[in-house]
């Protein structure tokens, strides 16, 4: 598969491009990435996202490769 043109690809794109699961993706987003650097929320009301808003994770798919290739190998 040929990688993606856009810079930020949702869970989804982000799976079908890489083959991580939903749920290995979560687990780095909340434990190792970095929020501002790997992968960024957006409000889904164009306001700040907060609490209490409804808000889209978009992953830095350039990052993120980086840090796949740059993964200490066992």
């Amino acid at each position: 598969m040929s990688a993606p043109s856009p810079t930020f690809v949702t869970d989804e794109k982000l799976c079908e491009y890489t083959g991580l699961t939903v749920g290995a993706i979560k687990n780095y987003r909340l434990k190792i990435w970095l929020q501002g650097k790997h992968w960024v929320k957006i409000s889904t009301t164009g306001q700040a996202p907060n609490e209490k808003g409804r808000a889209c994770v978009m992953y830095n798919y350039q990052s993120i490769m980086e840090w796949i290739q740059n993964y200490p190998q066992m």
